[in-house]
């Protein structure tokens, strides 16, 4: 049987040797894991869609024109729906006018 003194003693060098195993552990993930970065972008280099395209500058107009068109309507409906209300308020004016004049 071995003493609590005796197990409590590491051999000479273990520490040592943990430490660079870890260290070599951790530089293998490192490097497996930029490898497998590097083969995945070159696969999405080669499997892109979009790689032999070019653009004709039309995708923008397009977009901008789809934005343009939805503010637009948007500010014509607010002025829609402020002209309403003002024709609103309106007729009740006119209403509560006639309604404060006797009838002669």
């Amino acid at each position: 049987r071995q003493s609590k003194a005796q197990m409590s003693q590491a051999r000479s060098g273990t520490c040592q040797k943990l430490f660079e195993d870890g260290r070599k552990r951790s530089e293998a993930i490192e490097k497996q894991l930029r490898r497998q970065e590097l083969e995945e972008r070159e696969q999405l280099l080669a499997e892109s869609v979009h790689s032999k395209r070019t653009s004709d500058g039309r995708v923008f107009s397009r977009l901008y024109d789809q934005a343009r068109e939805a503010k637009e309507r948007l500010e014509a409906a607010r002025a829609e729906a402020a002209r309403a209300e003002e024709a609103e308020l309106r007729a009740r004016m006119v209403g509560a006018q006639a309604a404060a004049t006797p009838a002669a």
